[in-house]
């Protein structure tokens, strides 16, 4: 899932609550077992670390892309062509991690390093060392020798998310098939400068594009989820991995399984997405489900981010309901700003050259998949071997977007509410 710049609220206690305690526990449970898993090599596959230049960047500033006194816009990315939204899959953050001129963003781009640096006081969240995200905010303070709050727990947090992301994409980077978004991005541009030129603009909003390899992969990592408990111990998840290589290797159904054929449909849209006219009207009302998921599969759609304000990514699972406009004769119809938007996901949803989506009939087959993933590069590496150090470090990237709902308000208040109830929540 996509997390965003701007944190506001979330639905924790009708929703997330009932996850926490198995989620802590085996938060500090995997941090414990980290060091051990390995994937056939003499190294282990992640090492969190700390490191002084993070913390010292933070009290001071130094961080271009952070707001770190801020609770609510935590981001500020200064690249037009990318909205204040992130994840490893759909959005480059090789081009943001580079503005920051540290030794931290260098080795956070090196794919073949295990040691990863993130903010101490997350660390200490994640191993239990602090139990909550208030500790946190206090020890910040504490460890800073400041009475006031030289930066937030929400800015360590989404720092190390963009971090971890940045790793993950320069793996991907290495995965990728000739032609892949983010290693063309690597390949042609080894710095990034700022302001950045037309060039690097065009390759960073081109490397956004939605690719099948990516789906295939998420695909994977469903299925692993159908097996093993992806918060569980590393090793076991691995195991489990190549236990689904094993499985696949001779099977030759679809990854992602076509439900509804694109030449079935009235209009020219992906098998795995519905059309935007599918808008279901109901007593008045527009639940415009297709939205929430073009947005999913399209979170850097231009001209959509125009006209809205980017939301938390939890948002994105809730299907929003839209009061109908009225004409004159008192006739409903589509509001103005859902024409528009329905019109940005028509566009998106063409097939034709040039569209963010790949065509279909790339998405792989479970053994096509498993063929791939075994592949050994021309520099001797082994797929197998960069997909299980991606596993670890997707398990660390749960256990952050857990931290960061935490950070967030909570919007149950505003639903469980009872009447003459006055309640503050963060909202846009």
């Amino acid at each position: 899932m996509p997390f965003a710049g701007i944190w506001t609220a979330v639905p924790k206690k009708v929703f997330f609550t009932p996850y926490r305690p198995h989620l802590e526990q085996q938060r500090t449970r995997w941090f414990t077992n980290l060091s051990p898993s390995k994937c056939g090599s003499s190294q282990p596959l992640l090492s969190v670390k700390e490191n002084g230049t993070i913390e010292a960047h933070l009290i001071t500033g130094k961080i271009p892309f952070m707001r770190e006194t801020s609770d609510f816009c935590i981001t500020g990315n200064r690249l037009p062509v990318l909205p204040e939204r992130y994840s490893w899959a759909w959005l480059p953050n090789r081009p943001i991690l580079q503005q920051w001129k540290s030794d931290v963003s260098d080795q956070t781009l090196s794919a073949e390093n295990s040691d990863l640096y993130i903010p101490e006081v997350v660390i200490k969240l994640i191993n239990g060392s602090l139990p909550s995200i208030g500790e946190a905010s206090k020890y910040i303070k504490v460890s800073s020798g400041r009475r006031d709050q030289v930066y937030t727990t929400e800015s360590a947090v989404l720092l190390s998310l963009l971090l971890v992301d940045g790793r993950l994409q320069a793996i991907w980077s290495l995965l990728e098939e000739e032609g892949g978004r983010f290693s063309v991005l690597q390949s042609k541009i080894d710095k990034f400068e700022y302001p950045p030129t037309l060039e690097q603009l065009k390759l960073i909003s081109d490397a956004k594009e939605v690719d099948a390899l990516t789906c295939d992969f998420i695909a994977l990592w469903f299925e692993l989820g159908n097996r093993a408990d992806l918060v569980g111990d590393s090793g076991y998840l691995i195991q489990k991995f190549f236990q689904i290589l094993d499985d696949w290797e001779n099977d030759d159904t679809p990854c992602i399984p076509v439900l509804d054929p694109a030449n079935k449909s009235t209009e020219k849209v992906p098998g795995v997405i519905r059309a935007p006219s599918q808008i279901e009207v109901k007593n008045e009302k527009i639940v415009p489900e297709t939205v929430a998921t073009g947005l999913l599969l399209n979170p850097g759609a231009s001209e959509f981010k125009k006209n809205m304000t980017p939301a938390p990514a939890s948002a994105i699972s809730q299907a929003a309901v839209f009061h109908t406009d009225s004409d004159a004769g008192g006739k409903h119809s589509l509001p103005t700003s859902i024409k528009e938007l329905l019109q940005v996901l028509k566009s998106a949803c063409n097939m034709d050259k040039g569209d963010p989506y790949r065509a279909i009939k790339e998405l792989k087959s479970r053994k096509e998949l498993v063929q791939w993933a075994r592949v050994v590069d021309k520099n001797g590496r082994k797929r197998s071997d960069l997909i299980c150090k991606m596993l670890v470090l997707l398990q660390l990237r749960i256990f952050l977007m857990d931290l960061s709902y935490q950070c967030h308000s909570d919007s149950s208040d505003a639903y469980l509410a009872k009447a003459e109830t006055s309640i503050a929540v963060r909202m846009i």
